[in-house]
């Protein structure tokens, strides 16, 4: 025997899952009793349950790679429109979820990992949604395209189309729109954001990265000119906040966060040059 064809049933009560089921192949001359699968939702279940409630039987056996790839696609093309079936792959070619799948199954799948997804947003909380999609954009750098370069024909091709995308949605664009300004604009979204903000100023890495980074487009400034002239460019301009007076709440705060606090004479220094590089370009340009 070259190897054989398997179904991984799980029988939890405790899970979501409890009597779906998954088909795979396993490459072993004898049945292997501590292998379940490697498929996405069954691995997702096992870092959640272990093995627990799961149960493998041998469907068919193979005497070569060739006859175990089509028996696998066999029993999945058989199985995959069952709801119970949770295989994502039409099998017989490895994790390539789509490759080689039959369009009258493309569909059937679409839907399914859809229904997955929306009964999953459906029962977290507003934070672990918020959390759910931090950690999202805070890993999209190992997603499949980091480090690629894109050629400016295939840029020009996803900029179209989501041009193309907002002209044919924009009631539900708008919508989106507005969901996210009137969240935004509770008390609980303001201190939530807040309370963030000042979380990550505390971390003095966060300080020093921020810093480095603040110093680092400082000193590119500074060597193109830009600097120069974005310093004094709002020259004999009303300034932004002209005629806008403080609140007493406000001003407190600017006292109390400066109250004992002495500059360093580093930090005089600094503000000593700013003060005869603006002095001096100021004579220059009468």
């Amino acid at each position: 025997m070259f190897g054989y064809i398997y179904k991984t049933t799980i029988k939890n009560k405790e899970s979501s899952l409890d009597g779906f089921y998954y088909i795979g192949k396993r490459q072993k001359s004898e049945f292997d009793k501590n292998y379940y699968g490697s498929g996405k939702i069954l691995k997702d279940y096992e870092k959640k349950y272990k093995n627990k409630g799961l149960y493998c039987e041998i469907l068919e056996r193979a005497d070569s790679l060739e006859e175990l790839n089509e028996l696998e696609k066999k029993y999945i093309s058989k199985f995959i429109n069952d709801d119970r079936n949770i295989n994502i792959a039409s099998g017989g070619i490895g994790g390539n979820v789509m490759l080689g799948m039959p369009e009258e199954l493309k569909d059937s799948y679409k839907r399914r990992i859809s229904e997955a997804q929306k009964t999953r947003w459906s029962k977290m909380t507003e934070l672990e949604k918020s959390e759910t999609v931090k950690k999202m954009i805070k890993n999209r750098v190992h997603w499949g395209n980091s480090g690629k370069k894109f050629s400016e024909e295939w840029k020009k091709k996803q900029s179209d189309g989501m041009k193309k995308f907002y002209q044919e949605n924009q009631e539900r664009v708008q919508e989106i729109r507005d969901k996210i300004k009137a969240t935004q604009s509770t008390e609980e979204y303001k201190k939530k954001y807040h309370d963030s903000r000042v979380k990550m100023w505390q971390n003095p890495e966060y300080r020093k990265k921020m810093s480095e980074i603040q110093r680092k487009i400082m000193k590119e400034k500074s060597l193109s000119g830009e600097l120069d002239n974005f310093r004094f460019s709002r020259k004999g301009k009303k300034p932004w906040n002209k005629g806008i007076k403080l609140t007493e709440e406000c001003k407190k705060k600017f006292s109390d966060s400066h109250k004992g606090k002495k500059l360093s004479e580093e930090t005089k220094e600094k503000l000593r040059q700013r003060a005869i590089e603006q002095w001096k370009h100021q004579k220059g340009g009468k």
